[in-house]
């Protein structure tokens, strides 16, 4: 069952008794409402029947709230009381609560939806107060005591010992001495007198508050300064008591509510901070949950155009391939030649852009190579320059001391031309693009605020212009396919994601920082490595080889497979296929003669492309392997094979292409590759 409380309601307004107890009844039933409309009335009751509070109006027909807090103090009547009142006065709040007022409410507003809380709290206290062992009780408070004359003191302590023997009195003769032991040991309030002669008590406050001393304090002051006072509350004191006649009686209630006052104010910062805290701590997680759900989000996409790009590759290789084949046939003035050439063409654009799918999906097979990045960018800048025109001015700031990275040259520099066409569409009036390097160490707690930043060491490649910048809204979605603010038939969309794929695949990561108006800048990651510099084999390859080897190919694709033997016999090669790991087992199983060279998709149905070459490499030792794909994602390396150690031909291919790669294989010194 839930705890009940009495209260009585001193108020002579008809109007507002009855629309709190309506407001009571519905709102607080835990709260019983009884009502009074006089002070005398007030007083008469409280003597009869016990209440757990008073809601007291400060405006009765024959009493004030402060007449009716005295006469309480007087008869030693213990209740919580609440004052309600039509005026603010900061002078007549601190009399009530001297007084012992529990607290103070304006009639402004919806007071009244405020009442039961504030009730509940005065009466629930003076509840556990009355329980024995109450900390309020049994716990003594330490009060320094500010003051020159012995009779003030003498009087003072007497009744505070008599009165209220929880609260032990110190004393100090000078404000400055109370100062020093205020900073050195711990004190419950400073009661000081207004006027001291080494330091008054306005200049004791801005002490306190210069040297940041967490203590509250009362003053006492003579009649006639009362103004000075209300400013020392406005300096932080938390009461002040006038000496006249009933001074000493205020005084034990003025210090035990001045207490209770600051240590409420220190809990509630101390929760004001921790939710403070709390919120900071939630908004960062939605933040970090944001971008985890967006890396998801883009990951899907990723994983989508990559099997897009794949089929959409395998149809490329036929339509190129079958176009390269008619092209040979035809003359120049034929008139299917032009059509034909516009084919290849068409083909080339597809080409290009499922490459870059595959790039932003991270499934194309890169052939990174341990390379200086400075190097690389210089050889770059004079594509770059002819591609951002004479109105766009080109600088670059190259660490001296960059550490080398491993990354595919071909995909870095399509990684400078992307951002360099997006910064020179930026800048349609002109403008700048700046290309940095430096060596970089991102510590952990850098990289906790992006959840896919890994604390390390690391080469920076900065790219920024000075353009139009990106929209805040605009931000989240800038490396996810197909997301282009440029106008219709301006941008596929693809070439940022194209860039976060290549950064992702070679183990970096991408951030972007842009104010609009003020211009972009792209920051990316790439590991540092200690290996030596790769070198270049600068040999030239034949345009179109033949050869007369045996050779197995093995493709799902049936369309693939037919154009990938049409080839390879017209160029004299002596050629088995198979349209699945198994049936290529069989095959290798009834040929008794070498093969020197398996052509193999890498994902197929069942038995991928390396299952299949381990097996069939115990029949025939002396097999070489090609592997075909519209992608070559993960599984591969999986299987012991990666980009340093294996060939691969990447689709669409055009006929001569695949004539020279299989010379290649075929002809490389050693076994050391399959």
């Amino acid at each position: 069952m839930s705890e009940t409380f009495r209260l009585l309601y001193a108020e002579d307004n008809s109007a507002d008794s009855d629309l709190t107890r309506q407001y009571f009844s519905a709102h607080a039933p835990d709260i019983r409402l009884d009502v009074v409309e006089s002070g005398a009335s007030c007083l008469a009751r409280l003597r009869e029947h016990e209440y757990d509070g008073l809601l007291l109006d400060n405006h009765l027909p024959d009493l004030d709230a402060i007449d009716v807090l005295r006469s309480l103090a007087a008869k030693k009547t213990a209740v919580p009381v609440v004052v309600v009142t039509s005026v603010g006065d900061e002078e007549l709040v601190v009399r009530l609560l001297r007084l012992g007022a529990w607290d103070y409410v304006p009639k402004q507003g919806a007071y009244i939806e405020k009442l039961p809380v504030i009730v509940r709290r005065a009466m629930a206290e003076r509840r556990a107060r009355r329980e024995p062992g109450h900390p309020t009780w049994r716990e003594a408070r330490r009060v320094l005591y500010i003051e020159r004359h012995d009779a003030d003191i003498d009087l003072t302590a007497r009744h505070l010992a008599e009165h209220a023997p929880h609260l032990r009195l110190d004393v100090v003769r000078s404000s400055k001495e109370a100062l020093q032991r205020v900073q050195d040991t711990t004190v419950d309030l400073v009661l000081t007198d207004l006027r001291m002669p080494d330091m008054g008590a306005l200049d004791f406050l801005r002490e306190v508050r210069a040297r940041a001393l967490q203590v509250p304090t009362v003053v006492v002051t003579g009649q006639g300064d009362e103004q000075t006072a209300v400013a020392a509350l406005k300096l932080g004191a938390y009461d002040y008591i006038v000496k006249r006649d009933d001074y000493l009686t205020q005084l034990p209630s003025a210090i035990d509510n001045s207490i209770d006052r600051f240590r409420l104010a220190q809990v509630n910062r101390q929760l004001e901070t921790e939710l403070a805290d709390r919120e900071r701590a939630e908004a960062e997680r939605a933040r970090l949950a944001e971008l985890l759900q967006r890396a998801q989000k883009i990951d899907s996409l990723g994983r989508l155009a990559g099997g897009v790009a794949h089929d959409f590759n395998n149809l490329l290789t036929v339509i190129t391939g079958h176009a390269d084949l008619i092209s040979v046939q035809l003359g120049n003035d034929d008139p299917l030649h032009d059509s034909v050439t516009e084919i290849k063409a068409a083909a080339v654009r597809a080409g290009e852009l499922t490459r870059q799918l595959l790039a932003f999906s991270r499934r194309q097979l890169l052939q990174p190579r341990v390379l200086d990045l400075n190097a690389s960018i210089r050889e770059s800048t004079k594509m770059l320059r002819r591609l951002l025109g004479e109105d766009v001015e080109l600088a670059t700031v190259l660490d001296t001391a960059l550490a080398r990275i491993k990354a595919d040259p071909g995909q870095l520099d399509q990684v400078l031309v992307n951002l360099a066409v997006n910064a020179r569409d930026a800048m349609p009036r002109g403008g700048k693009l700046t290309i940095e390097t430096r060596n970089v160490t991102v510590d952990a707690e850098e990289a906790q605020r992006h959840p896919s930043f890994q604390p390390g060491t690391y080469v920076l490649l900065a790219v920024s212009d000075t353009g139009a910048g990106i929209a805040d809204k605009d931000m989240p979605y800038i490396f996810e396919p197909f997301f282009t603010t440029k106008g219709q038939g301006q941008g596929t969309g693809l070439g940022l994601s194209m860039v976060y794929g290549i950064v992702k695949q070679s183990g970096g990561w991408i951030w972007a920082y842009s104010e609009p108006g003020r211009g972009t800048t792209f920051k990316i990651y790439l590991p540092r490595v200690e290996a030596r510099l790769t070198p270049v084999d600068p040999a030239a390859e034949p345009d179109s080889p033949r050869g007369s080897e045996t050779i197995l190919v093995v493709e799902d694709d049936e369309t693939v497979r037919k154009l990938t033997c049409h080839v390879l016999r017209k160029h004299g090669y002596e050629v088995m296929e198979a349209s699945n790991g198994g049936e290529a087992l069989l095959t290798c199983e009834a040929h008794r003669e070498p093969i020197p060279l398996l052509i193999s998709d890498v994902v197929m149905p069942r038995m991928s492309g390396p299952e299949l070459a381990a097996r069939l490499q115990t029949l025939h030792p002396e097999m070489r392997v090609l592997y075909t794909s519209g992608y070559t994602d993960a599984a591969v390396v999986r299987h012991g094979l990666s980009e340093d150690t294996m060939w691969f031909l990447q689709k669409p291919f055009t006929p001569s292409q695949l004539a020279r790669k299989v010379r290649d294989v075929l002809d490389h010194p050693g076994h050391d590759r399959r």
